[in-house]
């Protein structure tokens, strides 16, 4: 579970993301990587972050490098579901 904090588009990207463009909206993409409870190994997750007039909508996709078989490739995937859902985001 992740808390919902309202921050703008700045302050939310880490310094390491790329910036893009997705359908015409200013995005961007980066890595958040969490250690699981007893910390033997790590969950990642790619974020797909949209600029918004009301601040962000983060899109994230979370796999586990131990338990996801096929291997996921994150970004590429979360890309291409970010290009499926952004009809339905409101800006």
């Amino acid at each position: 579970m992740e808390p919902i904090i309202w921050r703008t588009y700045a302050q939310t990207l880490p310094p390491d993301a790329i910036e893009t463009t997705i359908a015409g909206h200013r995005a961007a993409q980066y890595w958040v990587r969490k250690p699981t409870y007893h910390n033997s190994f790590w969950y990642s997750s790619c974020m797909v972050t949209f600029k918004t007039s009301y601040g962000v909508i983060q899109q994230s996709l979370f796999y586990s490098t131990v338990y996801s078989e096929p291997d996921v490739d994150c970004p590429s995937t979360n890309l291409q579901r970010a290009n499926d859902l952004v009809p339905y985001y409101r800006f």
